[in-house]
């Protein structure tokens, strides 16, 4: 506009001209004092927490499924902590953003931190005159976006989707920590989860920490070199040492199966931990099935929240699971509406090897007989991001296990996918691969993979006219398997039938190459 509007200098940021005059030595004046100690308190318990928690989260989502050492990372966290306070630093803690960014960008080491932590130092020692022009308002707008998102109506409704209960939890830790801090909030919290799991379970106080510290868990070896672990009573965040002892007895890739059955309740964090376990089992080459769960009842249809159990209680079936069934046996499909935590076989997709897999479910399966080759129809649900940042997403997709080696490659709408998601393929060295003898299917599709000569022997013209021809599905090949899927939703029963319609076609097109 050719005009300039002078800010004062109290509304600017503020780097001192010398690093010296920023250091600030502690002062343990106040150490005797209540207000000291819930501070210290405070911080230690959240930093630990919180790096905790953002080093599982990185764990899912690392490509080379490489486990954090929990121990090494909370002594440097601490002894970091140390140190900057020594000299009027912030207390360390672990950003899962940053992690989450450098995976997605191809690191493969905690180094990648260092060098953004050198680049952001490099940055305030050069280009401090630009930075000291930036209003203070606008690193305001920062913290009102992101604690907007962390509190934002979409987080309430994420945590209402895991039961009532959860939501009273969340928002009554809320209300304690805003009206008194952060250590009351913490505290007040799980006594209510506590409270509430003794009404729950309608047991006396007694003989709740009974069922609880000595509730007659076992694990059994069978012969056959699997394990049975029978859990009994309340199994709740207080019991997780115990199964915790439990499950450090069994041998990697050991099949292993729960039974919940003689549990009067379980809670959602003791849902995690098996969960968790399933999946570090499935990845040494075990089985683990989750069974017993049948009677019990829960306030949220999310396969985790809290459950207890009711005597000849009988879990109905959605109108779409029935519609499904009936889909099934008209075709003489097989379905199940059960949970299957068992996705490993995602995960050789590259779509999914950093989004982690929660579960998957309502699974429809089926095989061309004339072709020979075997699909799966299933719900999937799946993270995207990763700790406090992370958003969970329900689709419905099709598998097909072709009886031929094809290359490896991703297909999706040109331009659509990408408004969905920050980074939709986490394909490091691969390219966009464009047709110029097909303009409509190079401006319809994006193409992308590391085998450029074998993806474009592959894509015949009678495979480019198919998919030109045919509704846009995101598709990707992992060489021997091909995974479809539309929207990120659920499919309707119609839409199953043209995924089924479509996968047939294709297969058949295929079979023919």
């Amino acid at each position: 506009m050719g005009k300039a509007y002078e800010v004062g200098p109290k509304l600017l940021l503020d780097i001192p001209d010398n690093i010296m005059d920023s250091i600030m030595h502690p002062n343990f004046g106040k150490i005797n004092t209540i207000e000291f100690w819930t501070t210290v308190i405070s911080i230690l318990i959240i930093t630990s927490i919180e790096s905790l928690a953002i080093a599982k989260a990185v764990d899912k989502i690392d490509p080379y499924k490489r486990k954090t050492d929990l121990d090494k990372d909370l002594t440097g966290i601490g002894l970091s902590t140390v140190a900057a306070g020594l000299i009027g630093g912030l207390p360390i803690i672990a950003v899962i953003i940053r992690s989450t960014v450098n995976i997605h960008n191809g690191a493969k080491t905690k180094w990648s931190n260092m060098y953004q932590g050198l680049l952001l130092l490099l940055f305030i020692v050069v280009l401090s005159p630009i930075m000291r022009q930036v209003p203070l308002c606008a690193f305001a707008i920062l913290l009102v976006y992101t604690g907007f998102k962390l509190a934002s109506p979409a987080v309430f409704k994420q945590v209402y989707s895991q039961g009532t209960e959860q939501l009273i939890f969340f928002m009554a830790t809320m209300i304690l920590t805003l009206y008194t801090n952060l250590l009351v909030g913490l505290i007040g919290g799980l006594l209510l989860a506590m409270v509430s799991h003794m009404l729950l379970a309608r047991v006396s106080i007694p003989e709740f920490f009974n069922m609880v510290y000595k509730s007659g868990s076992n694990l059994v070896k069978n012969t056959d070199g699997s394990y049975d672990i029978k859990i009994k009573g309340i199994a709740n965040f207080l019991g997780i040492l115990q199964i915790d002892k439990l499950v450090t007895q069994i041998p990697s890739g050991a099949d292993v199966n729960f039974d919940l059955s003689e549990t009067k309740l379980v809670g959602m964090t003791y849902m995690d931990y098996l969960v968790d376990y399933l999946k570090m089992q499935k990845e040494t080459g075990g089985k683990v099935i989750i069974s017993g769960l049948e009677s019990h009842v829960s306030s949220s249809t999310h396969n985790r929240a809290l459950k207890i159990s009711l005597n000849n209680s009988v879990n109905k079936s959605s109108p779409r699971q029935i519609r499904l069934q009936n889909l099934a046996n008209e075709n003489e499909y097989q379905f199940s509406s059960q949970v299957d935590w068992n996705t490993s076989y995602l995960k050789n997709f590259h779509f999914f090897e950093i989004r982690p897999i929660e579960r998957k479910s309502n699974c429809l399966k089926g095989t061309f007989e004339k072709l020979k080759v075997s699909w799966e129809i299933a719900d999937v649900t799946f993270n995207e991001g990763a700790a406090f940042a992370a958003e969970t997403f329900t689709t419905t997709l099709m598998i097909i296990k072709l009886n031929k080696k094809i290359p490896v490659f991703t297909m999706e709408k040109e331009g659509v996918f990408e408004k969905l998601f920050d980074r939709v393929m986490a394909f490091t060295g691969y390219k966009d691969i464009d047709f110029d003898m097909y303009p409509d299917f190079s401006n319809k599709f994006l193409i992308m993979g590391d085998n450029e000569p074998e993806i474009r022997s592959f894509f015949t013209d009678e495979i480019v006219r198919f998919f030109e021809n045919h509704q846009i599905y995101h598709l990707e090949s992992n060489g021997e398997a091909l995974v479809i899927f539309d929207k990120i939703k659920l499919a309707r029963t119609d839409e199953t039938m043209a995924l089924i319609d479509y996968g047939k076609a294709l297969a058949t097109l295929l079979d023919g190459e």
